[in-house]
């Protein structure tokens, strides 16, 4: 018997910060095919998957277009996205539709019905810009059996005697502890595609009844030397996290049945939000129990972003979903006359018409926003202030740095000084209370990267730059006392200027901050961890996102939605 399932994407061409649906993959083409023409010159096409960059194809004027055998080192023009996808199941009463979010989720889902139902899947993909078809195989392979575990803590009483067994005993029950396996509510799409295949008796997840605000059950693992029904045995599991370099091989904790369509943490460590289509999976990070889980009002477009107020930030079409422990999910609309900047952990809207210096600017907290008016016209925001209020970069006296209260009022102003009379700032990086990071240009051919005292406007350390072309990106780390600037990592607490961060790549995924540092990719397409002295992490595989540290030093990990957190090596701990 053989079941074909089709896939097909939601196209949305974006090119810069603007985001165009698409209809059909030709007008796709048509569209860039114009822009060729027109500046006659090749386009590069970045096809994107949820996090993942799948290909880049390259268009030339004539119209005729190549995929490229590795991805540019620079930015593609243009990125082709692909998620979320629908999904088309074929039933007997006709084919049911629904939504899934990326490629590599309907794949897993697929997987776990093949071998279910023992059924030959054929899983195509069609209106994609390179269609294509996958069949299945059920046959199972040989992978390690999920298990349902609760803590033992809570749910069996005899742990309450752990005192009083043996050394060797204790060791096996910490073991157990560490392979818990929890299924999140969003699973349960895994559930539909087995259910409406008729294959649910065997089923790789299980959430009958799902409670949105509450950790679905789980059970004890039984001993493996205990004899179970075959009809109750649990399927195995096929993508299981892998630890990266320098972290305990076995993990303190694993979720299976979440998402790689967008998964983020709070900038203080404690949870995990991951999204899977309109629904938001809550997870804490110390032992990896789901909390809560609620269902968007608005699909999430783009990354899931950390606050610096312990929320975070699901940017959606037209609106700002925030979700944190103290206020749940707060939802606001943005009007259309203003677009959201995301800088770091910190995020505000600003008017479509006057960005760059706005009169106001609407910042995104946990509970909704909060009005921060400009102190002069000639002024742009940069970052909150650390004692409330906020620090505007004027251009008044050729570069100052000033420091507002929410009303516009001025607290402070600090006029910078140059490296020579001649020079003039060519773009704000950022700045913190102590010190601002600027860089600072006189002739157009070269430059100079400055840091300044923020009370005295005096440069306290500098780095010089081979050229000054377009904007540098910039993105603060969470807590706002870093700068990963282009591939320099700065410290604002210290006025130091590291070394660039080699082999790192900003085409496939914009560079976001996390607990921990930067993630971001490089050059081979593996997610990198980048710590604020510039020191690099990077994932063990291309399937795998790194989201971050916890404050114990965990790594938490994301590999095509099985949560994960793995300890330090216990050989590498102290080595710092």
């Amino acid at each position: 018997m053989t079941t074909t399932i089709t896939l097909t994407p939601t196209l949305t061409l974006s090119v810069g910060d603007r985001r165009m649906p698409q209809q059909r993959i030709d007008d796709v083409w048509s569209s860039i095919a114009q822009h060729t023409r027109a500046t006659d010159r090749p386009a590069t096409i970045a096809v994107v998957d949820g996090s993942e960059t799948l290909r880049v194809w390259e268009l030339r004027p004539d119209g005729s277009r190549t995929l490229l055998d590795s991805t540019p080192t620079e930015p593609a023009d243009f990125r082709l996205m692909l998620s979320p996808w629908t999904m088309t199941v074929p039933l007997d009463d006709g084919p049911d539709d629904r939504e899934v979010s990326t490629l590599a989720v309907a794949l897993s889902q697929a997987e776990a019905a093949a071998r279910a139902g023992n059924v030959e899947i054929i899983l195509q993909t069609i209106g994609t810009d390179h269609d294509d078809a996958k069949s299945i195989d059920p046959t199972p392979t040989e992978d390690i059996v999920a298990q349902q575990a609760v803590d033992a803590d809570t749910e069996n009483p005899d742990d309450l005697m752990d005192d009083l067994v043996d050394d060797d005993e204790n060791a096996a029950q910490a073991t157990r502890k560490k392979r818990r396996r929890l299924v999140l509510a969003s699973s349960a799409a895994a559930v539909l595609v087995l259910a409406g295949l008729g294959l649910g008796a065997n089923a790789m997840f299980s959430n009958d009844d799902p409670q949105p605000n509450s950790a679905p059950e789980s059970q004890e693992p039984e001993d493996s030397a205990t004899p179970t029904e075959e009809s109750s045995s649990p399927a195995p599991i096929q993508n299981q996290a892998i630890s990266p370099a320098g972290f305990s091989g076995t993990s303190t904790w694993e979720v299976v049945g979440a998402t790689d369509q967008s998964t983020g943490m709070t900038s203080d460590g404690e949870h995990i939000g991951a999204v899977s289509g309109r629904t938001l999976d809550i997870v804490r990070t110390d032992n990896g129990d789901p909390t809560d889980s609620v269902t968007l009002p608005a699909a999430l477009d783009g990354n899931l972003y950390s606050l610096n107020d312990g929320g975070l930030l699901l940017p959606a079409e037209g609106r700002v979903m925030t979700w944190s422990k103290g206020h749940g999910l707060v939802d606001n609309e943005i009007g259309k006359e203003d677009r959201l900047v995301v800088r770091g952990s910190t995020a505000f809207t600003v008017p479509q018409r006057d960005d760059v210096r706005p009169d106001e600017i609407q910042v995104v907290t946990a509970d909704g926003f909060q009005t921060h008016k400009s102190p002069g016209s000639s002024a742009s925001p940069i970052a909150p202030a650390h004692n409330a209020g906020f620090l505007w970069a004027s251009s008044a006296e050729g570069g100052s740095l000033v420091h507002a209260d929410t009303d516009g009022e001025e607290v402070s102003s600090t006029r910078l000084i140059g490296p020579s009379d001649d020079a003039t700032i060519s773009q704000w990086l950022g700045a913190t209370d102590d010190f601002a990071a600027v860089i600072w240009s006189e002739d157009g051919s070269g430059g100079v990267l400055a840091i300044h005292d923020a009370e005295t406007g005096k440069i306290v350390e500098t780095h010089d730059l081979p050229s000054v072309g377009n904007s540098m990106s910039v993105v603060p780390s969470v807590d706002g006392k870093q700068l990963l600037a282009g591939t320099t990592p700065i410290n604002l607490s210290t006025a130091e200027i590291g070394s660039p961060v080699s082999d790192l790549s900003t085409s496939n995924r914009a560079i976001v901050a996390v607990p921990g540092g930067w993630i971001a990719q490089q050059t081979d397409g593996t997610s990198v961890l980048i710590s604020p002295d510039g020191q690099t992490l990077p994932a063990p595989s291309t399937a795998e996102d790194l989201l971050g540290l916890t404050d114990s030093g965990d790594i938490v990990v994301d590999h095509r939605g099985t949560l994960a957190a793995f300890a330090p090596d216990s050989e590498t701990e102290g080595d710092d």
